[in-house]
């Protein structure tokens, strides 16, 4: 049962992977729905953590390596994706931008920081 409509569900459909369900109402709602059990939901999550801590030594390498310059980390990404799973490149994608965003924000603080007297 889809509760949290106030009225009737109009259509219903799953997502390509079949993950989450979409319901519509005749109260204007749109609703998502997961269909796996919670379990399910926190072993991906540890899955997915895992594969964040086993990616991240290669792309601090990159960063190094390419002495921060985003262009480099990101040919360096493009290369590396070729030999991998879908899954992996996602992850190392979301990896290099927090990186990149994070050193992004420490050079921004640097300048804005007033000089010592």
């Amino acid at each position: 049962v889809l509760r949290g409509h106030e009225m009737r569900v109009n259509s219903v459909t799953f997502s390509p992977d079949g993950t989450r369900l979409a319901s519509a109402s005749a109260d204007n709602t749109i609703r998502l729905w997961e269909t796996r059990s919670r379990g399910q939901i926190a072993q991906d999550q540890r899955h997915a953590q895992k594969e964040m801590l086993r990616l991240t030594p290669l792309v601090e390498t990159w960063i190094e390596k390419s002495d921060g310059d985003s262009e480099l980390v990101i040919a360096m990404l493009d290369r590396e994706a070729k030999d991998r799973a879908p899954k992996e490149v996602t992850t190392l994608r979301n990896l290099v931008l927090k990186k990149l965003v994070q050193q992004r924000q420490a050079k921004k603080a640097e300048t804005t920081e007033p000089a010592a007297p």
